[in-house]
């Protein structure tokens, strides 16, 4: 998980550097520039989805390490007139 999120902020960094450029050499309202922009955008979305995806998994499992958990070895029977019994 790691190499995966270095590689995706490496590539989220290469492309932030390439719209600098293209903003300093086009402007910023250039088309080239925009475009570099909004695929930026969809970076950045796609590595936000990834790990607050995988976050919230964590935080899920963790909440419910701490939980008592109830094992039943046997079911319950119900017989009329009478409680349920484990047997």
């Amino acid at each position: 998980m790691r190499l995966v999120k270095k590689e995706m902020m490496e590539t989220i960094q290469k492309k932030r550097e390439v719209m600098i450029q293209s903003a300093k050499e086009t402007g910023y309202t250039s088309e080239e520039t925009i475009k570099h922009s909004q695929e930026l955008d969809k970076l950045i979305v796609q590595y936000q989805r990834v790990f607050r995806q995988s976050n919230q998994k964590r935080a899920f499992a963790k909440k419910f390490k701490k939980q008592p958990v109830i094992v039943w070895s046997k079911y319950l029977v119900y017989k009329k007139d009478t409680y349920s019994k484990v047997l």
